[in-house]
């Protein structure tokens, strides 16, 4: 995944045992599931959260940024938890 433009990274759900895979537009994003790597080609990709899904979060999203790469995901969600009801949780990591 890492050759395809704006490729952001992947999170394993283990829940619904899936890999979620992010990139940094819709655009780039159906673009890879149009042309999948020869090695994923039996694989199935479905397009989750594009912008028509986040009408509804609108006005009830935070995002954190620069948090330090040692900090658990865990401890991040955790601390949200004990503020309010945590309906949906990601966390990204870009760059090196």
């Amino acid at each position: 995944m890492i050759t395809y433009a704006g490729f952001l990274g992947v999170h394993p759900n283990n829940c619904t045992k899936t890999i979620e895979v992010y990139f940094d537009t819709e655009y780039n994003l159906l673009k890879m599931i149009d042309n999948p790597h020869k090695d994923l080609e039996n694989k199935k990709f479905y397009p989750l959260n594009l912008r028509t899904n986040h009408s509804n979060e609108q006005g009830h999203t935070i995002r954190i940024i620069d948090i330090p790469l040692y900090v658990k995901s865990e401890i991040i969600k955790e601390y949200f938890t004990k503020q309010g009801n945590v309906t949906r949780f990601s966390t990204i990591t870009r760059g090196s």
